[in-house]
């Protein structure tokens, strides 16, 4: 008797972890997908972006480290977006400073350039495109890394550095692009053509 209720309790402390596992990765599943959604609409769809990560700041806890990077990428970016410039530096700034995913520590070099572009300090952002200079070799995702370009490309043509930009523009041509991205290259490229030459 003793034995069969010794047995049931190792049975059931085995289901206990097995459940508890399974359960453990299906919220990280869905906090992924839920992720990769605020990152695919970050820019078109602001109040969907916002709904997303209220939702998710609830699940924080339960985050992976490079989760809770992404989602400290996002809530960066979307303060920006939303006009509260000092603090998406601050969330993006430390977010850079600690992170050891490659990819979104380019990302967030990227984010703190453009803050920096945008508030017209371009000394500021000048470091930043030499942070990621120093990155680049490094990341792994195409789309980041043109991401990355199209930010530098733009950032110069701000500051005034018309040279740059073009030559920044330029090098995207190499790569494939979609007609929006397109638009915005050839549009700094004549932009940038005229402004050089007056």
């Amino acid at each position: 008797m003793v034995c069969a209720v010794r047995r049931f309790k190792i049975r059931l402390a085995s289901l206990t972890v097995a459940l508890l596992f399974v359960c453990g990765i299906s919220a990280n599943t869905e906090i992924s997908a839920l992720l990769e959604e605020a990152d695919e609409v970050r820019s078109s769809n602001i109040p969907k972006l916002t709904s997303i990560l209220s939702g998710l700041a609830l699940k924080r806890s339960s985050m992976t480290l490079y989760q809770d990077s992404q989602y400290q990428y996002l809530s960066a970016y979307q303060k920006s977006i939303s006009g509260n410039y000092q603090a998406a530096l601050d969330e993006v700034s430390d977010l850079f400073e600690r992170s050891e995913f490659i990819d979104l520590k380019y990302r967030a070099a990227h984010l703190i350039m453009s803050n920096y572009s945008i508030q017209r300090d371009f000394y500021n952002g000048a470091l930043f495109i030499s942070k990621m200079d120093d990155l680049k070799q490094n990341v792994t995702d195409q789309t980041v890394l043109f991401e990355g370009q199209l930010g530098k490309m733009v950032f110069y043509q701000e500051a005034g550095q018309y040279s740059l930009a073009m030559k920044a523009a330029s090098t995207l041509f190499r790569d494939e692009m979609d007609q929006r991205h397109e638009c915005i290259v050839r549009s700094v490229l004549v932009e940038s053509s005229r402004e050089s030459r007056s």
